[in-house]
């Protein structure tokens, strides 16, 4: 039964297939009855690698800014500075030397009593930075002399050489005696200055204008101290504002008797030797070289003075 199932299956097939005809089996099968899409192999998708992100690395801390250091400025010679304790009087140190005192050819037109030029050698002082101010005399002397008063920083006038003998007394015993205060001698002042000595005409330079307070430029009065450029020493109003005391006696030939080390002139006159000139003179008396003289009585409103002191 099973055997002819089978044959009249295989003869339907047959049949079929006759009926049908070759190019059934002959032709190419098409693109949509193929379906070549479905029997592509599929891509599996590619697997990406997360990304890992690096940190972000966190700014250097910028260094922070170093206070700018300003240079310290040359040392001059005899730049060493002493305050005074009691007035607050400030002092510059003038190391010692030696030097050609009077008016060279350099210095312009000279006088008689000072157009012989000798070597004179100091041993080092301490010279007064500023001419002595009216607050600094007040607060020694209870009193204020001057003509000018103008503030406490102005210098102050209308003192003879025995009143600044009597201030430098009483500011010597306030401090005991230790500093041995005192006005500077003739030859001390004039290397101070000059700055040690050297050739120059004003204190500072050959520029009136730049270092002093005279005639053309003090309009007919007195300058606070220390407004005008200061000499290599650091030393203020050398010339000019004021004409300032000093310890020696006036001698119209002292240059000619100047002998050995710190000369002082102690004989002569009766007068006192001035020097630097002031507000109301000419540039040829507010100079180095230029030697001037007053009564140790007298006042005016264009004598002033500074000290110095033993090294």
């Amino acid at each position: 039964m099973k055997s002819a199932v089978k044959i009249l299956v295989s003869l339907s097939l047959l049949f079929f297939a006759a009926a049908i005809g070759p190019e059934l089996w002959s032709r190419e099968p098409s693109q949509e009855e193929l379906n070549l899409e479905d029997f592509q192999p599929r891509k599996e998708p590619e697997k990406t690698k997360p990304k890992i992100e690096k940190p972000t690395p966190k700014p250097k801390p910028k260094p922070e800014a170093q206070p700018r250091r300003e240079k310290a400025p040359a040392v001059k010679s005899g730049g060493q500075i002493w305050k005074e304790p009691v007035t607050g009087m400030v002092f510059v140190r003038v190391p010692g030397g030696c030097y050609q005192m009077g008016c060279g050819p350099w210095a312009g037109e000279c006088g008689e009593d000072n157009k012989t030029v000798r070597e004179v050698c100091l041993d080092g002082f301490w010279m007064g930075k500023y001419e002595v101010t009216q607050a600094q005399w007040e607060k020694v002397m209870g009193s204020n002399p001057s003509q000018f008063k103008k503030g406490p920083n102005y210098p102050v006038e209308q003192i003879s050489w025995n009143d600044a003998g009597e201030f430098i007394r009483k500011l010597n015993e306030r401090s005991g005696g230790k500093y041995a205060l005192r006005l500077p001698t003739e030859a001390e002042w004039e290397y101070a200055c000059r700055s040690e000595g050297k050739k120059e005409r004003h204190s500072g330079g050959n520029d009136a204008d730049q270092v002093a307070w005279y005639v053309k430029n003090s309009g007919s009065e007195i300058h606070e101290v220390g407004k005008k450029v200061p000499n290599a020493l650091g030393l203020f109003d050398m010339n000019g504002n004021m004409w300032e005391w000093c310890e020696d006696v006036y001698n119209r030939n002292a240059y000619d008797k100047l002998l050995g080390k710190n000369p002082v002139s102690t004989a002569g006159s009766s007068d006192r030797v001035i020097r630097g000139g002031s507000w109301l003179n000419s540039p040829g008396h507010a100079c180095c070289v230029y030697r001037s003289f007053d009564k140790p009585a007298s006042r005016n409103s264009s004598i002033g003075l500074r000290l110095a002191r033993k090294e």
